[in-house]
């Protein structure tokens, strides 16, 4: 990232000097590499040297975003409704914001509600699991079968390597384990041997927990749902399934994966009912 960005001090400072600083903007900037055949420098030096701004462009530019915050900025693009712009700001933070921020982690008790982000499905090479097979157990992902990539913002994409802590995967599975097939994980990985090749299929979701407190209202997880060892014969038939991995983006997928006012409403609907049944309502 720019230096300038993460706090760094300016140049004068430094013992190392950044090789561009200019105030205000310390180092930032953008470098553009224009790459091809047969082409007309002088045309192209002209029509890039035309979308440079002016001076007094780049002051107003300044004077309006330099120290500006998102809510500021928004606010007076959409004409100064700052409380409904404010409340999207804060579902945002709240839904998408804060659970990536906070990363992969596990339930301890029933959820409320839950949202598949991505889907994986994967053959994969059991590398250890330490402590004896209640610590974690580390999978290193060889081939992808399928993939599903169901939640933008938040889905993981594809990746290398799986961890899977036991005994909290254990006490996670026993609160979905509509979610799962067989035995517990625990079981299972203490059955493989390093180095043997299994099935591996998890879902990653964000799940709703019942909390007064907005910020610790949603979290992400990652949930196996199938875990078992192959042979050779299994494994060549998964690849004559899958010659070549099935990934899925829906093609009508919403970018923005925050919730409607109407679902906001029926949240609150359920929400009170739960109460009213545990005898938390108050009027």
């Amino acid at each position: 990232p720019w230096s300038v960005a993460i706090g760094d001090p300016p140049p004068q400072q430094q013992q190392e000097q950044p090789p561009l600083w200019q105030e205000p903007w310390g180092d930032r900037r953008t470098e553009l590499v224009v790459i091809g055949q047969d082409m007309d420098h002088a045309d192209i030096t002209a029509a890039l040297e035309a979308c440079v701004a002016t001076d007094d462009e780049m002051e107003a530019y300044a004077a309006h975003f330099l120290d500006a915050r998102p809510l500021d900025i928004l606010a007076d693009v959409v004409g100064g409704d700052a409380p409904a712009l404010a409340d999207r700001i804060r579902r945002f933070d709240v839904e998408i914001a804060l659970p990536k921020q906070k990363g992969a982690r596990f339930l301890t008790a029933a959820p409320v509600a839950t949202e598949v982000l991505s889907a994986h499905a994967c053959i994969a090479i059991f590398r250890h699991a330490s402590d004896g097979g209640g610590g974690a157990a580390r999978f290193e992902v060889e081939r992808y079968l399928r993939y599903a990539h169901l939640f933008p913002e938040l889905a993981s994409g594809l990746v290398r390597e799986f961890q899977l802590p036991l005994a909290a995967a254990d006490a996670q599975t026993s609160i979905l384990s509509e979610h799962t097939l067989g035995e517990n994980l625990s079981a299972v990985v203490e059955g493989l041997a390093e180095g043997e090749r299994v099935e591996l299929e998890w879902l990653q979701m964000r799940v709703e927990i019942e909390t007064d407190v907005d910020e610790d209202r949603f979290t992400i997880v990652e949930q196996v749902q199938k875990l078992a060892a192959l042979d050779g014969g299994e494994e060549e038939e998964l690849l004559r399934q899958y010659p070549e991995p099935q990934i899925m983006i829906p093609k009508d997928q919403k970018y923005g994966g925050c919730t409607s006012d109407e679902q906001i409403e029926e949240r609150k609907e359920k929400r009170a009912e739960r109460r009213a049944a545990k005898g938390k309502w108050k009027k």
